[in-house]
């Protein structure tokens, strides 16, 4: 999966059928049931709606399933790193991500706590039958991950300077 979103600093919250990545200016609505993502403008997350702050995180990378019977999980970049700026973007290491269960059970996090709310609530616990196979799974995945990965807000990180600097040279002609 491509990093779906990027910033400085988002809040999660959980709201009935929905996870909502908020910042100053925009909010992206994930439907808990099937993972679909909506954009949306700051002004939708209404105290209204009864918005639970689990925690803060830097991006959304993608959903990942680990077992067939197990809910689908929406990873997402609990702490990251400053690399360097690299064709006129910076880019950042991921340090740290979190699963963040598709269910409309209110999960059990490890994401950071937000500034501006107490502490995340804590759900309930998985059940045992392939809470192991499955947790294994997470923790590779979760080694696999971490450390290992470098994205970039602003730049192209994929392609060489030469290969940026032809494109940019037959955009010309």
């Amino acid at each position: 999966y491509a990093i779906l979103l990027m910033g400085e600093m988002y809040e999660v919250y959980s709201i009935s059928g929905h996870y909502v990545l908020h910042d100053s200016t925009h909010s992206l609505w994930c439907s808990k049931l099937d993972g679909g993502i909506v954009p949306s403008n700051s002004a939708a997350l209404d105290a209204s709606l009864d918005p639970v702050c689990l925690g803060t995180c830097y991006g959304i990378v993608g959903k990942i399933k680990f077992l067939p019977e197990s809910p689908d999980n929406l990873v997402l970049i609990a702490d990251k790193e400053y690399v360097c700026e690299l064709h006129g973007g910076k880019v950042h290491r991921i340090n740290e991500i979190v699963m963040l269960p598709l269910s409309l059970e209110t999960p059990s996090l490890e994401l950071p706590v937000c500034p501006h709310h107490s502490k995340p609530p804590k759900g309930e616990k998985a059940a045992e039958t392939d809470a192991k196979i499955e947790r294994k799974l997470e923790e590779e995945f979760i080694k696999w991950f971490e450390r290992s990965f470098y994205y970039s807000v602003g730049g192209d990180i994929t392609r060489n300077l030469t290969e940026l600097t032809e494109g940019a040279l037959q955009d010309l002609h």
